[in-house]
C-alpha cells in the first residue's frame, strides 16, 4: 500500500468515493487526502465520513496548503503507526511479567505445600 494517497473525486473510470472505501478496506490507516474541484459541502462530509484525512478544493492557487495537508497527515500516520509499535511492545512487557508472576506464584504455592506438608508430618 502507498505511505498516502491523493485523489480526485470525479475520475474516468472509478469515482473517489469508490477508490476510498476499497483503500479503507485494505488499509484502513492509509492517509487519504481528497483534492476535488467539485467542493461542495455534502461531498466533503461524505468524504470525511467514509474515512478521508482532508479535503482540499481546486484550483489551489497556495501549493504550501497541499504540501501542508501532505505533511500533516504523513506525521499523523507515523504517529499512530509508532502508537500501535509502544502499544504492542507493552502488551509484550505485560504479558511477559504476568508469566513470570504466574511462575513465581506457581512456586510459592509449591513451597507453601510443603511446609504444610512438613507441618502436618511433624505434629
Amino acid at each position: 500500500m502507498p505511505d498516502l494517497v491523493l485523489t480526485d473525486l470525479r475520475m474516468p473510470v472509478m469515482n473517489g468515493f469508490e477508490l476510498l472505501t476499497r483503500v479503507i478496506a485494505e488499509s484502513p490507516d492509509t492517509p487519504i487526502i481528497i483534492f476535488s474541484g467539485i467542493g461542495m459541502m455534502p461531498d466533503v462530509i461524505e468524504a470525511l465520513h467514509l474515512g478521508a484525512w482532508g479535503y482540499l478544493t481546486k484550483p489551489m492557487t497556495e501549493t504550501t496548503i497541499l504540501l501542508h495537508a501532505v505533511n500533516k497527515a504523513l506525521e499523523r500516520s507515523n504517529m499512530l503507526r509508532d502508537s500501535r509499535h509502544y502499544q504492542q511492545l507493552l502488551e509484550q512487557t505485560v504479558r511477559e511479567r504476568t508469566k513470570t508472576l504466574e511462575d513465581k506464584l506457581q512456586e510459592r504455592r509449591k513451597a507453601e505445600g510443603l511446609v504444610i506438608r512438613a507441618k502436618q508430618e511433624w505434629e
